[in-house]
C-alpha cells in the first residue's frame, strides 16, 4: 500500500482521506490529461509498446495462419456444397466444378478426403491462433505487472509519496487487464479480418459479383457503426475514473477500519461507498449495455447483407447450384467474421483510455527512477550538513541553510513544533529527497557520490508507524533480504526482543498477523528496530519511536536505545522529552532553521521551544 504525506507530515505517514469533491475533481482532471490517442494507428502503437518483446512476430504469424485458414475454409465450403449436390443427384459425381467453370474428375470420395484435409487445416489454424493469443495474454500480464512494480519501487520517493491511494492497485489489476484485453482484441481482429479477406477473395474467384457486393456492404456497415467506437471510448474513460474513486475509498477503509469503528462512522462510510459503488455500477452497466446491443444489431445487419448478396446472385442469373450454395455459405461465414471484427474493434476502443493511462504512469515512474550509481561506502564516521536548504515548491523553502556535524557514536535528538521541518530533514538524511541547495556529507564525502545500495547498508530508519506484513517474526526482521538466521537473532537481542520471541511456542516462526495485529504495539516497534539493526548500520534514524506506546513499552524501547548508544550514531526525532534523555545533544528546529543545537542541560536554561516543552512535560508528570 502506498502512503501519502503532506509537506510537513511524518515520513511515510498515514494516508490522508481524500474523499472530498475537490480531491476527486483534481484527480479526474489529472486522469483526463492522459495522452489518449486520437487515431486507431496511435492506439495500436500504444498497445504494442506495452506488449511483450516479439509481439509483432507473433501477430504476423496470426495473419499468416488466418489467411491460410480462410482459403482452407473457402475451399471446404465450396466442396461441401458440391458434394451435397452430387449426393442429391443434381450434379455429376465424377466431375465436381471448382469454380469459374473449371471442372475436374474428382469423385465424391476424393472430394471428401480433400474437404477433410481443408477442415483440418482450418481447425489447426484456429488452434494455433488461440495458443498464440493465450501466450501473448499471459506474457503481457507477467511483463506489465513486473514492469509496474519495478518502475514504482525504483522511482524517487518524491513521486512514490504522492501516489494516490488505490491507484497502484488499480494499475496492477484493471488497467493491465484492459491492456491484455486490448491485445487480445487486436489478435482476434487480425484473425477475423484476414480470414474474412481470404474468404472474400475465394468467393471472388467463385463468383466476383456477389463478393464485390458483400465487400461494399461490409464497408458501409463499418461506417454505420463507427460513431459507437467513440461512445465506447468515453464509457471506458468513465469506468476507469469511477473504479479509481471506489478503490481509493476501499484502501482507506482498510487502513482506517479501527478509527471508523471507534468513531461510529460506519453508516456515513457506507453511504459514501454506496454512492461510489452506484457510480461505478452505472458506468459498467452503460458500457456493458453498449457491448451487448452491438452484437444483435450487427448480426441483423450481417444477415441483411447476406440477403442482399443472394439477391445480387439471383439478379445476375447464377445457374451453377454448387457455386450458389458455396456463395451462400461463404457469405454467412464472412458475416460472422465481420461481426467479430466489429466487436473486437469496439473492445479495442473501450480499452484505449486504460492503456493510455497505464502507459503514461509507467513513463512517469521510469522517468523518475532514482539514480543508484556511485561509489561504495564501507563506513560512516562523521555525518555533516552544509548550507542545506530544501523547498517542496520553488521559492517556498521548508529548510533554510542548515549547518551541523554529528560525530560517530553520538545520540542526537531533534525536536521542534509540527511543520518546522524535522521530517523533511530526516528525508534528506535518508536520501529520500535531494537538497535544493547545500550538501549532506559522510566523512566529508557528498552522499550524492555514494551509491544508494551502499548508503542504505550503512544507514537505517525506524518509522513512527511500526509497519509489519503478514509473515513470521523472522521474515519481518529480514524484510525480504537474504539475512542469516543468526544475524536475525542478534538483531533481536540488540532490540531487546529475543527473550520475548524465544518464549513463544513457535519462536521466530510465529506469525505476526495481518499488519502485525497478532503482536503488541511495543513488540511491533521492537521488530522494526531489529529489522533496522539486521544490516548492522553505522547510523540509525528513528522518527517518534515511542509516541504511540504505553509507559512500559516506552521503557523497553528506552532500554534498547541506551544499549545502542555509543556503538552507532543515533538520530532521534521525538516530542516526548523522556525519549530524548539519552541524547548527547538536542537540535531544536523552528521555522526551518536550527534554533539551538547543544546538550539538554544547556538547552533547559535557555528560553525557547525546548524549555517550554520541558515545562509542559513536568506539568503533565505532576
Amino acid at each position: 500500500m502506498v502512503k501519502r504525506r503532506s509537506a510537513g507530515g511524518a515520513v511515510g505517514g498515514v494516508p490522508e482521506h481524500a474523499a472530498g469533491s475537490g480531491a476527486t475533481t483534481l484527480k479526474r482532471a489529472a486522469l483526463q490529461d492522459a495522452d489518449e490517442p486520437t487515431t486507431l494507428r496511435a492506439a495500436w502503437a500504444q498497445t504494442v509498446e506495452l506488449s511483450p518483446p516479439g509481439t509483432r512476430r507473433w501477430l504476423l504469424l496470426v495473419v499468416v495462419l488466418s489467411i491460410v485458414g480462410g482459403f482452407a475454409e473457402t475451399g471446404f465450403l465450396f466442396l461441401l456444397a458440391s458434394i451435397s449436390l452430387a449426393l442429391a443427384g443434381q450434379a455429376d459425381t465424377d466431375a465436381i466444378t471448382l469454380g469459374i467453370g473449371v471442372s475436374t474428375n474428382l469423385t465424391v470420395g476424393a472430394s471428401l478426403w480433400i474437404a477433410a484435409a481443408l477442415l483440418t487445416v482450418r481447425i489447426g489454424s484456429q488452434v494455433f491462433t488461440s495458443l498464440i493469443t493465450s501466450k501473448l495474454s499471459a506474457d503481457t500480464f507477467a511483463n506489465l505487472r513486473t514492469r509496474t512494480m519495478r518502475s514504482f519501487l525504483r522511482a524517487e520517493w518524491s513521486l512514490q509519496s504522492t501516489e494516490q491511494n488505490g491507484h497502484l492497485q488499480d494499475l496492477m489489476s484493471s488497467h493491465i487487464s484492459r491492456v491484455v484485453l486490448s491485445l487480445s482484441a487486436v489478435t482476434f481482429a487480425l484473425s477475423a479480418g484476414f480470414n474474412l479477406g481470404a474468404m472474400l477473395l475465394g468467393a471472388f474467384l467463385v463468383d466476383p459479383i456477389p463478393a464485390l457486393s458483400v465487400m461494399v456492404a461490409a464497408a458501409a456497415l463499418f461506417l454505420l457503426f463507427r460513431p459507437l467506437s467513440k461512445r465506447a471510448r468515453a464509457m471506458g474513460r468513465r469506468q476507469r475514473t469511477d473504479n479509481l474513486d471506489l478503490w481509493e475509498l476501499v484502501t482507506q477503509m482498510i487502513v482506517l477500519a479501527r478509527d471508523i469503528r471507534t468513531s461510529s462512522a460506519e453508516d456515513e462510510v457506507l453511504e459514501l461507498s454506496g454512492a461510489r459503488i452506484d457510480r461505478a455500477s452505472d458506468s459498467y452497466r452503460k458500457a456493458n449495455l453498449l457491448s451487448l446491443i452491438l452484437s444483435p444489431l450487427f448480426q441483423g445487419a450481417a444477415l441483411g447483407l447476406a440477403l442482399v448478396g443472394l439477391t445480387v446472385v439471383h439478379l445476375a442469373g447464377a445457374e451453377n447450384l454448387a457455386e450458389l450454395g458455396a456463395i451462400v455459405l461463404i457469405l454467412l461465414r464472412s458475416m460472422s467474421n465481420a461481426q467479430t471484427l466489429q466487436s473486437q474493434h469496439q473492445n479495442f476502443h473501450g480499452c484505449t483510455p486504460f492503456v493510455s493511462q497505464l502507459r503514461k504512469r509507467l513513463h512517469e515512474y521510469e522517468a523518475a527512477e532514482a539514480d543508484r550509481s556511485g561509489e561504495p561506502l564501507d563506513h560512516i564516521g562523521t555525518l555533516g550538513v552544509t548550507e542545506l536548504s530544501f523547498a517542496y515548491t520553488p521559492g517556498q523553502p521548508i529548510l533554510h541553510r542548515l549547518d551541523f556535524t554529528i560525530e560517530h557514536g553520538e545520540a542526537i535528538g531533534i525536536v521542534g513544533p509540527s511543520g518546522g521541518g524535522k521530517s523533511t530533514l530526516i528525508q534528506l538524511l535518508l536520501r529520500l529527497r535531494h537538497p535544493t541547495e547545500g550538501t549532506v556529507t559522510a566523512d566529508g564525502r557528498p552522499v550524492a557520490e555514494i551509491s544508494l545500495d551502499s548508503w542504505y547498508r550503512r544507514i537505517a530508519f525506524v518509522a513512527q508507524d511500526a509497519n509489519l506484513y503478514a509473515g513470521t517474526v523472522a521474515e519481518n526482521i529480514a524484510f525480504f533480504r537474504d539475512i542469516p538466521r543468526e544475524r536475525i537473532e542478534e538483531a533481536a537481542r540488540l532490540a531487546n526482543l529475543h527473550d520475548t520471541v524465544a518464549s513463544w511456542p513457535e519462536g521466530y516462526d510465529t506469525h505476526v498477523g495481518e499488519r502485525g495485529g497478532a503482536v503488541s504495539g511495543g513488540q511491533r516497534q521492537r521488530i522494526c528496530i531489529a529489522r533496522a539493526l539486521a544490516s548492522d548500520p553505522a547510523v540509525l534514524i528513528l522518527d517518534e519511536p515511542t509516541s504511540a506506546l504505553d509507559v512500559e513499552s516506552e521503557a523497553v524501547i528506552q532500554e534498547t536505545l541506551e544499549g545502542l548508544r555509543g556503538t552507532r550514531t543515533l538520530v532521534i526525532v521525538a516530542h516526548r522529552l523522556s525519549t530524548l534523555s539519552l541524547c548527547d545533544r538536542i537540535m531544536v528546529i523552528e521555522d526551518g532553521r536550527i534554533a539551538a543545537f547543544e546538550p539538554a542541560a544547556d538547552l533547559a536554561r535557555r528560553e525557547g521551544f525546548y524549555q517550554r516543552a520541558l515545562e509542559r512535560s513536568r506539568s503533565a508528570a505532576s
